[in-house]
């Protein structure tokens, strides 16, 4: 789970506006159908097994995305990509 709100930047060396972040892992799945909610304020982008789910990469407000996917038992690679543009950062999934 992501779930981060950053007034500035994550990091003292980085810009308050304009940073990116990159999360990455593998997650073990039952066999089903999941649903992924990605929210941020600006852009965000998640793949599952390589495979672009949500494609939100653009400046905007706090908007939510939600992507139904079936998934097969197993270990399935999760990746999240952020970017901060402008205001408070905002990176959930």
């Amino acid at each position: 789970m992501i779930d981060f709100v950053w007034p500035g930047s994550p990091d003292p060396m980085l810009g308050p506006d304009t940073f990116s972040v990159r999360w990455e892992g593998d997650f073990t799945f039952a066999d089903g159908e999941y649903s992924f909610t990605a929210t941020s304020d600006d852009g965000m982008r998640v793949w599952v097994d390589n495979s672009l789910l949500i494609d939100a990469w653009k400046d905007q407000p706090a908007t939510a995305y939600t992507k139904v996917k079936a998934m097969t038992a197993g270990v399935h690679r999760i990746k999240v990509e952020y970017y901060d543009n402008g205001g408070y950062g905002l990176a959930k999934l």
